[in-house]
């Protein structure tokens, strides 16, 4: 089993280094982590890094403020034909934030982050994609500690997050009232569901 780690982060060294650490202390399976300090956006840094590497077992979305906390982590979330989660000390079982994604599912859409997105609801459009295809695990006993600035882990040092998050809800609304349903079935084809 191979998994594939991807980490957008950029101008946050002490974070990512405290995450890498993390990182290499908790995975138990052949869990490859690629760091990229790379100008683009989230969304681009994401589908960008699944062009060259397209042929890993599980895809894990991550972010440089996050402590992995429960060893064997990639472990517990590696399971075929699902997108699973852990507990990021702030939503828990409500979002699928930092999720874990079959390499098939992945490769079916062709996009590891919905390209029109830039940054946010990334983990909204698993979470409903999970929950349409009744392929979505929580997994409670995984804690990914989210060092999130609205849990005052941090500092908000995106001086642009609601016009960007807002930007993306918008994107997520409309991909959900149109393109949401050709991709269920998309993946539903593809797994042979």
């Amino acid at each position: 089993m191979k998994i594939l780690t991807i980490c957008p982060s950029l101008n946050r060294p002490n974070m990512l280094k405290e995450m890498v650490d993390s990182f290499d202390a908790t995975i138990t399976t052949d869990n490859t982590l690629i760091v990229v300090d790379d100008p683009i956006t989230p969304t681009e840094c994401f589908n960008k890094v699944l062009l060259d590497n397209s042929n890993y077992d599980f895809y894990h979305l991550t972010n440089d403020d996050v402590i992995y906390k429960t060893k064997g982590w990639d472990d517990l979330l590696s399971r075929k034909g699902k997108i699973c989660y852990g507990n990021d000390t702030i939503q828990g079982d409500a979002l699928c934030t930092f999720p874990m994604i079959d390499g098939d599912i992945v490769r079916c859409l062709g996009w590891l982050q919905l390209p029109t997105l830039k940054k946010y609801c990334g983990d909204v459009v698993w979470m409903e994609l999970g929950r349409r295809l009744n392929c979505l695990k929580y997994v409670p006993d995984v804690e990914i500690e989210h060092r999130h600035f609205v849990n005052g882990k941090r500092e908000n040092d995106d001086p642009n997050f609601w016009g960007t998050y807002g930007y993306d809800k918008e994107a997520f609304l409309e991909w959900f009232t149109t393109s949401a349903v050709f991709d269920t079935e998309a993946i539903r084809r593809y797994m042979k569901w």
